[in-house]
């Protein structure tokens, strides 16, 4: 299943100081079960009905550990060096309240997902999607935000600006995010070595 896959990819990362939490958002399939039986060491959040993208991370957000929050799709996999990409780059830059990677189509590798997010004044964005992968290859790139699909969130930054805010269900709560963390002081740093593999509206 995707979300065997994706955890599949997140316990293969070469950075192993981390702690895994799922959360099932009223699944009706088995996926949750054999995940629970495979990867006996993360912390599952089951709930009977679909809480959307943003309360859901909510939650695993309150009873994460970490300074540094990663946030995963289900339908996403990581490059094994992602996690140590994206931890080395906040530590280097420690006014970053966020890390976007290099997130790639997963069935058009050569075309990108998201490299983070554009905001323009009319309230749209956009992530770059289609565009060559080779064309974002270097760290020159200034996103916005991060795209939440795969992203690293600090800490400290969250607290201080606050989480997602769950009225917007599923979409956009990551704009909604970046544009306070933008205002708060905290920009988000490029880091094109942490690529991700990502299918889209899968789930």
């Amino acid at each position: 299943s995707l979300l065997i896959e994706c955890l599949a990819s997140i316990h293969a990362q070469t950075f192993r100081e981390y702690e895994v939490i799922v959360v099932d958002n009223g699944s009706t399939d088995a996926s949750c079960d054999e995940a629970q039986s495979r990867f006996s060491d993360t912390k599952f959040l089951r709930y009977a009905e679909n809480l959307g993208f943003a309360e859901a991370n909510n939650r695993a957000l309150r009873v994460a550990q970490g300074e540094l929050i990663a946030l995963v799709n289900n339908d996403a996999t990581l490059d094994p060096k992602w996690t140590r990409a994206m931890v080395h780059s906040l530590h280097s830059r420690t006014e970053a309240g966020a890390a976007a990677g290099r997130t790639l189509q997963a069935q058009h590798t050569e075309r990108i997902d998201a490299v983070g997010f554009t905001y323009y004044s009319c309230g749209s964005a956009s992530t770059w999607r289609g565009s060559s992968a080779q064309a974002f290859a270097n760290s020159n790139h200034r996103p916005f935000g991060p795209n939440a699909a795969a992203a690293v969130y600090r800490r400290r930054a969250l607290d201080a600006v606050g989480h997602f805010h769950a009225e917007y269900f599923c979409y956009h709560e990551d704009t909604d995010l970046a544009v306070r963390l933008v205002l708060w002081g905290y920009p988000t740093v490029y880091v094109p070595d942490a690529i991700a593999y990502h299918l889209g509206s899968h789930t």
